[in-house]
């Protein structure tokens, strides 16, 4: 009985509730079929009834500009500038100091005196900037043997730490050094050097042939302090290496690697006597006037050292040097010539009688000999 009366209640329930939301519902799907024909389908259907996917974006709004009036002109939009257009422009607009003879020696003085640095200081690491700048060139595996010709100066203790660490960095350096200066600094040097069996070639037992045993040669000889003329046996060596810079053809003969001045070269005017003309130069602290007239395709900057109470009283502009190097390159690297690069190519000859009826059989790049 009760079990009946609830379920009455139940059914009379519903059908008031159904009652009551009806002009809803019919309102509401009157509405959806006047914009969609078929209103359980999320998606409009066209005239032949397939379904149409379509993704109804937001009308994108355009960027409005202020008008102008008639016959005015446009100001001109910044134009955007490439990375090589902004390197170019940063070269230009930074012109690089050169130093004449006698501001290069008051800079050492200064750095050795009231700036705190030493000798050997300097000399370490003018040393491993000749050796970065030499390895950044010319590579391993195809100038491994290197000859260093060091003179009696500083210039000569250069080219010793020099082929120290060339040592380190896996080369096979030798070294040719006349006239051993009897300071307890330069004969540190020679012990280094001595202890790993690096050897040292008096200059009477150098090679006749020197492009058939060496790869690179470093002229460490003379730098920004000489004055005179070279004696012997110098002046022969800068003899010998002013015969291997005329030879043309850079394939038959070491390159040359000059430190801070190409040996008798005027240290303001250059290579006024026909010296050697060397494949890179080195320059030191900053280029010396000199090097306005080198004109080897390899010009690098060494000595990552100078402060700036040295930059702002020489007003010195010299190029950044990049991330943790102790080299920067000064100007352009030399442009690879593409078409010397390219090896030409003449397919063999196919006769008639060689050709497969079907392609795939067909040898590829077969020569006439292999039919033989």
């Amino acid at each position: 009985m009760l079990a009946a009366v609830a379920s009455r209640t139940r059914n009379k329930s519903a059908t008031t509730v159904l009652s009551l939301a009806m002009p809803f519902l019919l309102s509401a799907a009157s509405a959806s079929t006047t914009t969609n024909p078929h209103p359980l389908s999320p998606f409009p259907r066209s005239q032949n009834n397939s379904r149409v996917h379509r993704l109804q974006l937001p009308a994108r709004r355009l960027p409005s500009f202020p008008a102008v009036a008639p016959g005015a002109s446009f100001a001109p939009l910044p134009q955007r500038l490439g990375m090589a257009s902004l390197a170019a422009s940063a070269a230009a607009a930074a012109e690089v100091t050169h130093l004449t003879q006698r501001d290069a020696a008051e800079i050492d003085e200064q750095l050795m005196g009231p700036l705190g640095f030493s000798v050997d200081q300097l000399m370490e690491l003018a040393g491993l900037s000749v050796a970065a700048a030499l390895a950044e060139v010319y590579k391993l595996n195809e100038h491994a043997r290197v000859l260093v010709i060091c003179g009696p100066g500083n210039n000569g203790g250069d080219g010793l730490v020099a082929a120290r660490h060339l040592y380190h960095f896996g080369y096979r350096p030798s070294i040719c050094y006349p006239k051993r200066t009897p300071k307890p600094l330069y004969s540190g040097l020679v012990t280094q050097l001595e202890s790993l069996s690096i050897p040292f070639i008096p200059v009477e037992d150098l090679p006749n042939e020197l492009p058939r045993e060496f790869d690179v040669i470093v002229d460490a000889m003379f730098g920004f302090s000489f004055h005179g003329t070279p004696r012997p046996p110098f002046d022969h060596l800068i003899q010998m290496l002013v015969s291997l810079s005329d030879i043309q053809n850079p394939d038959k003969r070491p390159a040359i690697v000059s430190i801070d001045i190409p040996s008798g070269w005027h240290v303001e005017e250059g290579d006024v006597d026909g010296g050697i003309k060397p494949d890179m130069l080195v320059s030191l602290t900053a280029p010396k006037l000199c090097a306005k007239k080198f004109t080897g395709p390899h010009h690098f900057l060494g000595g990552r050292f100078v402060p700036p109470p040295i930059l702002n009283k020489y007003g010195l502009q010299l190029p950044p040097y990049p991330g943790t190097s102790m080299c920067v390159r000064i100007g352009k690297a030399p442009s690879v010539e593409i078409s010397s690069l390219r090896e030409n190519y003449i397919s063999p000859e196919l006769l008639e009688s060689q050709v497969m009826s079907d392609p795939f059989d067909q040898p590829v790049c077969v020569s006439p000999m292999q039919w033989l």
